[in-house]
Order: structure tokens, then C-alpha cells, then sequence
């Protein structure tokens, strides 16, 4: 990840994300139905554009649905 997005995401929270943490909050938004669909269009012709909430328990919620969805999608189980 590039210094200026880690600059941007520490000014959003306050403190910086472990970029794991930031891989699993994009992984949940990825696999949303509901950024699918409003994105549909845009993800066919370019690379999708990551909304970053602004809100910090919506992001660490978003960044643990996204670590369940990576270990189910490897396997894993989170025991």
C-alpha cells in the first residue's frame, strides 16, 4: 500500500490500519451484493473503486466478515 493511502486511512481513524485488516475490509466489500450490483457496470470496463467508510466499528465489522469469508474461501477454519 502506498504512503498516501495509509496517510489517508490514519487521518479517516485516527490510527493506521494493519493492512491485513485493510485486505479483509476490501475483501467484504468486494463480495457485497449490493456493491456488485451498484458497480456492476463500472467493474467491467475499469478496476473497482474501494468506498472507505468513515465510520471505525462499521470498518473493523466489515474487516472481520471479510477475514470469516477469506478462511471459508481457503478452508480455514477460524477456531
Amino acid at each position: 500500500m502506498s504512503q498516501a493511502f495509509k496517510k489517508a486511512v490514519a487521518g479517516i481513524f485516527g490510527y493506521t490500519p494493519t493492512p491485513e485488516a485493510i485486505f479483509y475490509y476490501i475483501y467484504a466489500i468486494s463480495h457485497s451484493l449490493t456493491y456488485r450490483t451498484r458497480y456492476a457496470e463500472f467493474l467491467k470496463i475499469d478496476f473497482p473503486r474501494v468506498p472507505l467508510t468513515s465510520n471505525d466499528r462499521l470498518f473493523r465489522q466489515l474487516a472481520a466478515y471479510g477475514e470469516e469469508l477469506v478462511a471459508l474461501h481457503l478452508m480455514k477454519s477460524l477456531n
